[in-house]
């Protein structure tokens, strides 16, 4: 429930620096007396924690969510801190932002509601988590950019007779390419001589198309100009999308806009789809059922990040990780890399990997899509989120190891896999019964040793390092094993 400034109401500071030191003569000056500070194990705090405000002053704003976690845990509700790790379009964490440097620097009428801390941290799964306004018959949504694919790359019979639609936006290598390196370049025209000349590149047919690059780049300067003052562009003219039949979502109209906002590093982009098709896509029958397992569960977190506007707002450990791995398999696959494949995610990430590759660029590219997960909990959350996103051609499996008993031509191992050090067999039959990539993921510290173990054991001949990142305080390394060089 929200609550009031009263300023008879006792304030308790968490921390004392600097903030404190401005805050402390601030709400004094604004009629606040009775203000006492403290440190975060509450040292000299007597008084009732579900009668005093609490307000979180430490200096570095990413401790602030773990500190307002545990006061939470010892029974404060009202409290001002600096959301750091919350939702997308939160209108209740950003007024907590705003009231909070109000208080710093400015001045807060006593008689404003602010949310409290269980509003701020509201972890219900509500598809108006992700929606931004709904108006004239279209729903203008955050969608996850691993979710995004294109229309009309390469619409086109291969020589496998397959009907290739689209692909994800991380592959569009050309627009992508070529903003990133406008990003470097001076505005002199003297370092752009090459935007002035005249370009060749091959469309999705093989035709040679031309064209003065000095469009390209007056483009790029208006996204940038825009960038510079907000999201307000890009969500006015969010980009067009529509679903397809596997979980993806299709660009119509604004390739260049979603590509140049990919490029500024962002997870979720701007994008608009009809309200009908939102609506049918997105409805709660299936949410309900998560809800409801989540419940019966005591689910507080996801794994990784569910591409689906209903759990913008709830935490996953994943979050700012697995995206950047997914994205590095992806351009290893390229954009035909799973043609006519069996692929298996052998995976800790309830099919994560699976799902993802298994809503790639065509059709039913892969021959046969499997994910395994080893226990009932685990099983029952892929194929939960599996339902929601729409996933159909994707089959999650149990109990004895897949492979095991039949061939695959990818597999993925990512997350905690001690079991395949453990047990020589496993690792045999891994290597045996994977025909030509193993992706793996394993601490820095571990590579070495394990890759080793890997190449002899299970016969592979060749190892890439693709992309490494920092997973808490240790350094983690995503990398492909070939059966060929």
């Amino acid at each position: 429930m929200s609550f009031r400034l009263k300023k008879i109401k006792p304030i308790l500071i968490c921390g004392n620096n600097i903030r404190t030191s401005i805050l402390l003569p601030n709400l004094e000056k604004q009629g606040f007396r009775n203000v006492t500070v403290t440190n975060s194990r509450l040292e000299g705090f007597n008084g009732n924690v579900k009668n005093t405000i609490l307000f979180i002053a430490f200096q570095n704003a990413l401790q602030h969510d773990d500190v307002a976690e545990s006061m939470y845990q010892q029974g404060f509700n009202d409290m001002l801190f600096l959301p750091t790790q919350g939702c997308i379009n939160d209108k209740k964490a950003d007024l907590m932002r705003r009231v909070y440097n109000s208080l710093l620097y400015g001045c807060i009428d006593e008689n404003i509601l602010i949310p409290s801390y269980d509003e701020v941290k509201n972890r219900a799964l509500r598809i108006e988590n992700g929606i931004i306004n709904n108006e004239f018959g279209m729903v203008t949504f955050w969608a996850r950019l691993e979710s995004i694919f294109v229309n009309n790359v390469c619409i086109r019979k291969n020589q496998c007779g397959l009907q290739y639609y689209g692909v994800n936006l991380m592959l569009v290598e050309h627009y992508r390419s070529l903003f990133e390196l406008m990003e470097g370049k001076e505005e002199r025209q003297e370092h752009l001589k090459e935007y002035f000349e005249t370009q060749s590149y091959l469309d999705a047919e093989g035709n040679i198309i031309k064209e003065k690059m000095v469009d390209r780049y007056q483009l790029f300067l208006m996204y940038k100009r825009e960038i510079n003052k907000g999201m307000d562009f890009f969500i006015s003219s969010a980009s067009i999308v529509e679903g397809n039949e596997y979980g993806g979502l299709h660009i119509k109209e604004g390739l260049h806009r979603a590509v140049f906002l990919m490029t500024q590093n962002l997870a979720y982009i701007p994008v608009m789809m009809s309200e009908k098709e939102f609506n049918k896509r997105y409805s709660n029958g299936v949410l309900e059922k998560v809800q409801e397992f989540f419940m019966r569960k005591g689910i507080k977190k996801t794994v990784t990040p569910v591409a689906h506007p209903a759990f913008y707002s709830f935490p996953a450990e994943k979050e700012n990780r697995e995206p950047s791995v997914l994205m590095a398999v992806i351009r290893f696959l390229g954009i035909r890399g799973i043609t006519g494949k069996r692929i298996l995610d052998m995976s800790d990430y309830n099919s994560y990997f699976a799902r993802n590759v298994g809503r790639m660029s065509c059709k039913n590219a892969a021959a046969e899509i499997e994910s395994w997960e080893n226990d009932e909990t685990s099983l029952q959350l892929a194929c939960l989120y599996n339902e929601l996103l729409n996933i159909r051609n994707v089959n999650v499996l149990s109990g004895f190891a897949p492979v095991y008993e039949k061939e695959y031509d990818i597999v993925f191992v990512m997350g905690n896999h001690g079991e395949i050090f453990r047990n020589d067999e496993f690792l045999r039959k891994l290597g045996e019964n994977t025909k030509e990539i193993l992706f793996f993921e394993t601490d820095i510290s571990d590579v070495e040793l394990q890759k080793e173990m890997i190449m002899t054991e299970a016969g592979f001949v060749k190892y890439i390092a693709l992309h490494r990142y920092f997973d808490g305080l240790m350094k983690r390394e995503l990398g492909v094993f070939l059966k060929e060089g």
